[in-house]
Order: C-alpha cells, then structure tokens, then sequence
C-alpha cells in the first residue's frame, strides 16, 4: 500500500494500482501515454481517501508519446457500475496518466483540464496523479491554488 500524507488528506493507494502504474511507466522511447480514471472511496469524517481501482485506456480513447484524449464512455461506465455495485461507496476520484520523465511535472494542458474537471465536481475534492518514470506527483487544487507532491 502506498500512502500519500501531508497536511490536507491522506490518500491509500491499493498495491493492485500502484502495480499497474508501475507497468505502464512510459519507459521506451514509443511508448505512449497512459491514463484513465481514478476510482475509490473517502472516509466521510475525515480527509482520508482510499484510490482502489483506475481505468485503462479503452477501444475510442487516442493516445501518443506526450497526449492522450479519454474519449470512450467505458471509464464513466466503470465508475458508475462500481458506484451501483458499492451502495455509493466507490466514487470517481479524478484522473491519473503517464510521462517521459523521471519526475513528472504538470504541463499547461494538464492544468487547463484539471481546472475544466474541477469545475465539473464542484462538488469534491480531486486528485490529479502522473506516473513518471522513477517518481510520481500528485496534483490537486487547494482553494483556486494548485498544489503538489511527489511520492
């Protein structure tokens, strides 16, 4: 279990996810981006959140060395099902993709989508989490401020 503390939250990353993203480290020189959706749950008296499954990139989704568009419904599909299945338990987190580099960094694109995203979920925090390919970083909005740290 990888675990990601700081002042703010805690956030649980099962070892089945954290092994997935080790996988798909973008560690060739053709190797595409790779990304999906995070899915888990919060402890709902404290800031503690728990990333328990992610999507993959699926048949309609586009990808290349440095972009990726997640265009097939099947990752809201999977969330809404774990969701159902979960008695409202398992939710949609945010989302998660790979970079060419040994600590990855945020570009203006994925900050633009992020801010698109938050707007969207209103509602809950997010999380945003690139794999690199000797470290990761997690990214989330603190008020309007964009915060991160890499683990």
């Amino acid at each position: 279990m990888v675990v990601v503390d700081n002042i703010n939250f805690s956030i649980k990353i099962s070892p089945k996810v954290n092994e997935l993203w080790w996988s798909y480290r973008q560690v060739k020189a053709k190797d595409c981006e790779v990304f999906g959706v995070l899915i888990g749950n919060k402890n709902l008296n404290e800031e503690n959140y728990s990333v328990l499954e992610v999507t993959v990139p699926q048949h309609d989704d586009l990808c290349s060395r440095t972009s990726f568009k997640l265009r097939d419904p099947e990752h809201q599909r999977r969330v809404d099902y774990l969701h159902k299945n979960s008695g409202g338990e398992l939710i949609y987190l945010g989302t998660w993709h790979t970079h060419p580099e040994k600590i990855p960094l945020a570009s203006n694109i994925d900050v633009q989508d992020w801010k698109e995203c938050r707007l969207r979920n209103i509602e809950r925090q997010l999380f945003f989490i690139i794999i690199g390919t000797e470290k990761n970083a997690l990214y989330y909005f603190e008020n309007e401020n964009l915060q991160h740290q890499e683990f």
